[in-house]
């Protein structure tokens, strides 16, 4: 993800517990690729209620998902 990390601001309550923000797997389906998938969204669409990007974030990322193939044993 680019960038790698980023800074969100909103009351004690609602930043206690967030950890991660996340992108529903539905978003990054990779499902028969063969190559690497990149998308860029809108980061403040998957934020929990009362958090909100800090003063002067983007609010888009870049998400990467390296499609590499295994071998078949």
């Amino acid at each position: 993800m680019e960038p790698g990390r980023v800074t969100v601001a909103g009351r004690r309550a609602a930043l206690e517990n967030l950890t991660e923000i996340s992108i529903p797997s539905a978003e990054l389906n990779v499902t028969g690729r063969t190559k690497s998938l990149t998308k860029t969204f809108n980061i403040a669409n998957y934020l929990p209620d009362g958090v909100q990007l800090a003063e002067g974030e983007l609010d888009t990322v870049k998400v990467t998902v390296e499609i590499v193939p295994t071998e078949e044993g």
